[in-house]
């Protein structure tokens, strides 16, 4: 053999395994990218859960303020602040409530 073949099949056998080590290093990338990608998504979906949980449950809450309002139509400042000290006393999301009936605003909590 001669010493020109011998370099070919060494850089043959080099070529070959960089090409090997290149596909290694993009699948382990592409591995690490599709793990980080699942974590957020995790973190997101925990995130949205808790903001579904807050948004619905304040919803509900003033469904519930609405309705007492229309069968207490002639309800005063100090009841709508009672009621919204009750409502308002857990929910640390919630920054101040009114109330306007007839479109109007007439109560505010807090003051």
């Amino acid at each position: 053999m001669s010493v020109k073949r011998i370099i070919c099949y060494v850089m043959a056998v080099i070529v070959l395994c960089a090409g090997i080590d290149y596909l290694v290093l993009q699948v382990i990338r592409h591995e690490r990218l599709a793990n980080h990608k699942q974590q957020l998504q995790t973190q997101l979906d925990q995130v949205r859960a808790v903001l579904d949980s807050r948004v619905n449950s304040s919803l509900l809450l003033m469904r519930a303020l609405d309705s007492y309002i229309a069968v207490h139509p002639d309800m005063d400042q100090d009841e709508f602040k009672r009621i919204s000290f009750e409502i308002m006393r857990n929910r640390n999301h919630l920054l101040n409530l009114a109330a306007a009936p007839d479109f109007v605003v007439r109560y505010v909590y807090p003051k």
